[in-house]
């Protein structure tokens, strides 16, 4: 099965110029506690819940500060013609809960495990959760 079958398509992206704030306002209304970080148009990185009350509040960056100030830059993306197998051996082997689609080298979806779950098959959403796990 191709990612592009289990994927979530067009997913709620910040601007890396956007605020901590502003970032943590669109987790808030999406339910959810990551997203991706464009900078025009091409993925550059990754904030999370975490990454905002660990790497900023903790620190006491202000919320107006741009989040580049504690997102992670390290991003693993895969293709939407892949198959479910590979983005189940990406997630295992970078410890992955979620990875980012990207076509053209521009952002297009994400697939998170519970889609792997969901529409794969469950032995590669068990391959991948062991990966995570460890």
């Amino acid at each position: 099965m191709r990612i592009s079958e289990v994927m979530t398509a067009n997913p709620v992206a910040v601007d890396c110029k956007d605020s901590l704030q502003q970032a943590a306002r669109l987790m808030s209304e999406n339910d959810c506690g990551s997203l991706p970080v464009l900078e025009n148009g091409h993925i550059c990185g990754v904030i999370t819940d975490r990454d905002i009350a660990v790497r900023a509040v903790a620190a006491g960056t202000s919320p107006e500060r741009a989040l580049d100030c504690a997102m992670t830059r390290e991003v693993v993306t895969i293709e939407s013609d892949a198959d479910t197998d590979e983005a189940s051996r990406m997630m295992a082997d970078n410890q992955l809960r979620r990875l980012y689609v990207v076509e053209d080298d521009s952002l297009i979806g994400v697939v998170a495990l519970a889609d792997l779950a969901n529409q794969a098959s469950e032995e590669q959403a068990a391959q991948a959760l062991e990966g995570i796990s460890q």
